[in-house]
């Protein structure tokens, strides 16, 4: 328990843009001090939604930084890898920049891409099989 003693605590920001956390600053805060980069690994990432590689590198420039990291797209059920919604797209973009920033000698990223799943409304009965088949 914080006494009345306690000496007050500054304010602690990222070293990206407007103070934001980067993958880089969440790797030393987790990892700082190690020399483990990941390399030789690969990191795959199941999404929902496609992004622009564009956006990826906008990301990195804006802070400052580049990767190297191969990033790899494989679609799937359909899916095209384009972006359908806004939030999506940042969501996607987040974790690829968020990955590399974390394990930046990663031999690859590998995004899968599948379409949303409709599902049912909780009324409707799913399909049951009443007997076994031959």
């Amino acid at each position: 328990m914080l006494g009345q003693n306690a000496a007050p605590v500054d304010n602690v920001t990222g070293s990206g843009p407007g103070g934001s956390y980067l993958g880089s600053d969440m790797r030393a805060a987790y990892y700082g001090g190690t020399t483990l980069t990941g390399t030789g690994q690969a990191v795959g990432l199941l999404e929902f939604d496609g992004y622009d590689l564009s956006d990826v590198n906008s990301t990195f420039s804006t802070a400052g930084q580049s990767y190297s990291v191969p990033i790899n797209n494989v679609l799937l059920d359909g899916a095209t890898g384009n972006p359908s919604t806004f939030d999506g797209a940042a969501e996607v973009v987040l974790d690829i920049v968020q990955a590399i920033g974390m394990v930046p000698g990663l031999s690859q990223v590998r995004v899968y891409m599948a379409r949303r799943a409709r599902m049912r409304p909780s009324s409707a009965p799913w399909p049951r099989r009443t007997s076994p088949s031959n």
